[in-house]
């Protein structure tokens, strides 16, 4: 039975994403003045010029994108409702009193922000959970960087609440990968997406799980992220008894530099050359709806299939805050806390 503090605060890190069309460009700026996303040898002011000059170029290019979808990104609203589902459950299954909330990396609400709200509740133990199943430097790895930061240098601000030199006590969880409810929170999104074909598309049908990439580099240099992958469909594909045709690929590629491949746009072409003609594309490694599955899937992806031959291209719908999905986050949380 997991023993939980008299207060425990949940944090789960996401992405973050701009709300209006006017927050697009300085939430690029926020992403590229990142090490992480950016690796080069360069710092300060030097750093933040380059971070500028990059996201006025891509700027209206990614207001596009955002315009298409509403005029902003859902994440935050997903997000929220998701750790309000979190809450509820955890509340729920452990009586304890349990706040969930987020703490996003490159826009509103920061995890600055997150951690002031839990100061000013008298929250001392908190347990990070990132919104990245997979790890990867470029993701999760970058917000437990950044929760590292801030939270040395706000132990130093605010020390009359630290304890030996911390205000937290901090628990955390670095991938889920391989969750079993995960695992079938994501079949239970295909099962939703092979509905939409009649009995004899389904025949032909054929899936493509699609990642987001990250430069080849950066798994070059030993990260997990795309072995976390290959693995995940592995094991949603063996839940299901392998029972359609199914193919990885990778998305949201930035410059010139090689990504993971292959491309999603690439892998799509290729259906069509060779005849395929009913796809469903099933997002993995986004754990909600929002510009990667609503624009670049939806709109951009669909396009492309279409010109390329394709006649039934769907898309599976998001985890968002569908019930086996966050009963998994809540396993985590609670098994990480039964580990006295």
């Amino acid at each position: 039975m997991p023993v939980f503090p008299k207060k425990l605060g949940v944090i789960l890190f996401n992405l973050g994403g701009p709300e209006t069309l006017d927050d697009v460009q300085p939430f690029l700026e926020n992403i590229f003045s990142d090490p992480d996303i950016i690796p080069l040898p360069i710092s300060g002011k030097l750093r933040l010029w380059l971070a500028k000059k990059i996201a006025s170029s891509r700027a209206k290019h990614a207001r596009g994108h955002y315009a298409a979808i509403g005029g902003g990104s859902p994440l935050r609203k997903r997000t929220q409702e998701q750790a309000e589902a979190l809450e509820r459950l955890l509340g729920c299954e452990t009586g304890s009193d349990i706040i969930v909330r987020m703490g996003m990396r490159y826009w509103h609400p920061f995890v600055r922000e997150t951690m002031q709200e839990f100061i000013n509740k008298g929250i001392e133990s908190v347990f990070l959970l990132p919104l990245y199943p997979h790890y990867s430097a470029t993701s999760g790895g970058s917000s437990f960087k950044d929760w590292k930061k801030v939270h040395n240098a706000m132990s130093k601000t605010v020390a009359a609440h630290a304890v030996n030199g911390k205000l937290f006590r901090v628990r955390s969880v670095k991938d889920f990968y391989l969750h079993p409810r995960y695992i079938r929170a994501l079949s239970e999104t295909i099962d939703e997406g092979v509905k939409r074909y009649t009995p004899d598309d389904q025949r032909s049908l054929h899936i493509l799980f699609s990642a987001h990439g990250t430069p080849a580099s950066v798994a070059e240099r030993g990260d997990p992220y795309q072995k976390q992958i290959r693995a995940t469909v592995t094991a949603v594909m063996e839940l299901r008894k392998n029972d359609f045709p199914h193919y990885l690929s990778f998305q949201s590629k930035v410059g010139p530099s090689k990504w993971l491949k292959p491309y999603t746009v690439d892998q799509l072409r290729t259906f069509g050359a060779h005849g395929i003609r009913n796809i469903l594309v099933v997002p993995v490694s986004f754990v909600s709806d929002h510009v990667e599955t609503l624009y670049e899937l939806n709109i951009e992806a669909r396009e492309i299939a279409e010109k390329s031959g394709i006649t039934r291209y769907e898309v599976a719908p998001g985890l968002n805050d569908r019930e086996e999905f966050i009963a998994a986050l809540a396993e985590i949380v609670q098994t990480r806390y039964s580990r006295q």
